[in-house]
């Protein structure tokens, strides 16, 4: 009886200890690109132009990635064009999404954060 526990057990348990590694390179990879947008979004708050908020958040989350998205698309992230919008009590407010392809043991998937901040007022220039 013990037998027939552990030979259906065991596949059982080795695939539940799969997953948990497996959604624990998920979390970790989210986590990475989420930290990217935010990044991205603080350093293109900060310029005076969009083109030059594009460049540079574009920048910040290439350097955040570093080898996170996969090498078969140039191994770079995708960050959409800044879209600048009105917040609450009139803060002008500066969204970017970062967009990366990742392949984990075989499986690929695409991870699309958006992350928003507030333009500074003090950066001398219209945005």
């Amino acid at each position: 009886m013990s037998t027939v526990e552990v030979v259906i057990g065991t596949p059982i348990l080795f695939l539940f200890v799969v997953a948990m590694v497996g959604l624990g390179f998920y979390a970790q990879n989210v986590g990475q690109v989420q930290g990217a947008a935010q990044d991205a979004a603080r350093m293109g708050s900060l310029q005076r132009s969009t083109s030059d908020a594009y460049n540079f958040a574009y920048t910040v989350a290439k350097d955040d990635l570093g080898s996170t998205c996969n090498s078969s698309g140039g191994g770079l992230p995708s960050v959409s064009q800044p879209v600048i919008s009105s917040g609450t009590d009139n803060v002008t407010l500066l969204t970017i999404t970062v967009e990366c392809k990742v392949t984990e043991f075989g499986i690929s998937y695409t991870i699309d954060e958006s992350s928003s901040a507030p333009v500074d007022t003090y950066r001398g220039g219209q945005l």
